[in-house]
């Protein structure tokens, strides 16, 4: 599955295919604020994140606080209630 912005026709249909919403759904490439606001709001609830966190002027704590408030902003507008399926995890 590849996440990009706008619709997830994919993950939508995954989720309907699992009612209880018990499904853990991980997505690694492509995570930045942005995308981890629309991955969290389409009911992802692990993001695995590489350079988004290792940028180059060496502030990892200001990437990781970045990536969190794009899970928040995700999860304030998303369909998918966080306790669903576990709030969703940067790694």
């Amino acid at each position: 599955l590849r996440l990009h912005t706008g619709e997830h026709p994919e993950l939508a249909a995954m989720l309907d295919q699992c009612p209880k919403r018990d499904l853990h759904i991980s997505i690694d490439g492509g995570i930045k604020p942005g995308t981890a606001a629309a991955a969290s709001a389409a009911g992802v609830n692990q993001l695995v994140a590489g350079s988004a966190v290792f940028r180059a002027d060496g502030n990892y704590g200001a990437s990781l606080a970045e990536l969190a408030e794009g899970v928040r902003l995700g999860l304030a507008r998303g369909d998918v209630p966080a306790a669903s399926a576990g709030s969703p995890t940067l790694e």
